[in-house]
């Protein structure tokens, strides 16, 4: 499965993204369409409200009838069998998220797509008047959570490490604590009473990515601002895009974003030096270019 996150979204074009799509299972996260929702109802100045609408309408349109996924938290709930101890608002995210890149697509204006009713499989109904503001709320919160997660596990990482700066956090502090993370996680749900043979396993093939993010993103904050950083929100959509991925599959997160590249980059490495020879995984990160030139075949 590979993930566009927003930045490909905007960066390749709709018949590109069709054609990558025949190619290879092409999904998206309900991260990465609230992202571009959120934008709808802005107006760039000395610019009708219609056309800069059917700009943004036009970057949702590449995306229908790509597969939304879940919401990262209730993927990774799934792959390691926690269902039960999620919010299980969580999993409507995706259907929600899907049927409203429906709506968008048929809406000629923004009035009229804010007439519109958004219907789920379950029976639920949701007006989508203030859809975009809706989305900057659900941005807002996960973007707060996301820094949250950022502080605490760097005042975890630096706790046990006093790894001040950025220098002092090596590839073997930074195995020992991803792993330390990792299994912190695994005993919660043990202690909630999610438990399989495989647990331990299943987190690190969820969750390996996400925590590595963070950590590879942290050591970015730290260099550039000191110790007392301020994490970067325009992060949090491509951490939250890494518990979509399986380490151990044949995923590839497609991005625009450099430091995202950068970033898990150092991850896989550590991964590749510190875990058992017999464990590789098999996911990668790609930037859009990279991506389109190697899925798609060469024009005779």
């Amino acid at each position: 499965m590979d993930i566009l996150d927003t930045s490909a979204i905007r960066s390749i074009s709709k018949d590109k993204i069709k054609a990558l799509a025949g190619i290879r299972p092409l999904a998206v996260s309900p991260i990465s369409v609230w992202e571009l929702l959120c934008h709808l109802d802005e107006t760039e100045k000395s610019e009708n409200a219609d056309i800069t609408y059917r700009r943004r309408q036009g970057q949702i349109g590449k995306i229908a009838g790509l597969q939304i996924l879940h919401d990262p938290f209730a993927q990774h709930a799934i792959t390691v069998g926690a269902r039960a101890v999620t919010n299980s608002t969580r999993f409507e995210d995706g259907e929600g998220a899907a049927e409203v890149v429906k709506l968008v697509t048929i809406s000629p204006t923004l009035e009229a797509l804010y007439t519109q009713t958004c219907r789920l499989g379950n029976g639920a109904r949701f007006s989508l008047r203030g859809l975009s503001a809706n989305a900057r709320r659900v941005l807002a919160e996960e973007e707060s959570r996301f820094s949250n997660d950022v502080r605490k596990m760097w005042q975890r990482v630096d706790q046990h490490s006093c790894a001040t700066d950025a220098e002092k956090l090596g590839d073997q502090v930074f195995w020992n604590r991803t792993q330390e993370m990792l299994r912190a996680l695994s005993n919660s749900y043990e202690q909630d009473g999610i438990s399989s043979a495989h647990l331990e396993e299943e987190v690190n093939q969820s969750q390996y990515l996400y925590y590595g993010y963070i950590l590879a993103r942290i050591c970015k904050y730290v260099t550039d601002q000191g110790t007392s950083f301020t994490p970067d929100e325009n992060d949090m959509e491509d951490g939250l895009i890494c518990m979509h991925l399986n380490l151990l599959a044949d995923d590839i997160l497609v991005t625009g974003d450099s430091g995202t590249i950068g970033a898990l980059g150092r991850v896989f490495d550590i991964w590749e030096k510190y875990s058992p020879p017999q464990i590789k995984p098999s996911c990668r990160v790609m930037s859009a270019t990279d991506y389109v030139k190697a899925v798609l075949p060469v024009p005779a």
